[in-house]
């Protein structure tokens, strides 16, 4: 019996042996799980961030996209303001020119106008000259 005894001992002590190997492992793979979570856990967040990233990058682009057109935009603006600045600015040098024009044309007109007045005074008197001398003979 006492065989048995010792058998029964060194098969527990056998099976404790193999309890605490496998409370050894089972703590290791535990903590090997542990240390995968976290890794998960931080694969996660930085696929998360970059999902962010990816959509910060595209609301720049996009950003810049509409800035550029906005830049168009003022170019055109500015563009046409100064073209129609110059259209009016060549308008009042034409109004200028018209208004020393007209103000020639009508020194021109009166002094035409006076000229044709002496003109008819003369041409009136050569004709009382003619009349005179043609009754005179």
């Amino acid at each position: 019996m006492e065989e048995e005894v010792i058998k029964l001992q060194k098969c527990l002590q056998d099976k404790d042996e193999q309890l605490c190997s496998s409370t050894s492992s089972t703590e290791q793979y535990h903590h090997e799980l542990d240390d995968l979570r976290t890794h998960l856990s931080f694969t996660k967040a930085i696929g998360e961030a970059g999902e962010q990233i990816d959509l910060l990058q595209k609301d720049v682009q996009a950003r810049e996209v509409s800035q550029m057109q906005l830049k168009d935009k003022v170019i055109r603006i500015e563009t046409d303001i100064m073209d129609e600045v110059a259209k009016a600015f060549e308008i009042a040098m034409l109004r200028g020119e018209i208004r020393i024009l007209s103000a020639h044309s009508t020194n021109k007109t009166k002094n035409l106008e006076s000229q044709l007045k002496k003109n008819r005074r003369t041409d009136h008197e050569l004709k009382k000259r003619v009349l005179k001398i043609e009754f005179c003979l």
